[in-house]
């Protein structure tokens, strides 16, 4: 008989103290059978997580941010918010590009 898997219980707790909504996909494993809900929901957690990823994958192939450069958080957010802004500058000539098309 499946059984339903599920999140171990101290990471939703600490999610719900902090007011984050639970994001974590549920898996399969050769013993445990997602029900149809929790395909569903996967599903519809999937379409959210996918945006998110591919930012992160543009910063690692395109301006290889694969590991910081400098000591310090200060210098490191600093970098990192300079390649958001390329990658936002980007984004905005693209859109620019295909709406003047």
């Amino acid at each position: 008989m499946p059984t339903k898997p599920t999140t171990p219980r101290p990471i939703k707790r600490g999610l719900r103290a902090h007011g984050i909504r639970d994001g974590i996909l549920k898996k399969e494993a050769h013993h445990i059978q997602l029900t149809a809900e929790d395909r569903e929901q996967n599903h519809e957690k999937g379409l959210v997580r996918r945006q998110i990823e591919r930012i992160f994958a543009h910063l690692k192939k395109w301006q290889h941010y694969r590991r910081v450069r400098y000591l310090g958080l200060a210098k490191n957010q600093l970098e990192l918010t300079l390649k958001a802004v390329a990658y936002n500058l980007k984004r905005l000539a693209a859109i620019m590009e295909t709406r003047s098309a």
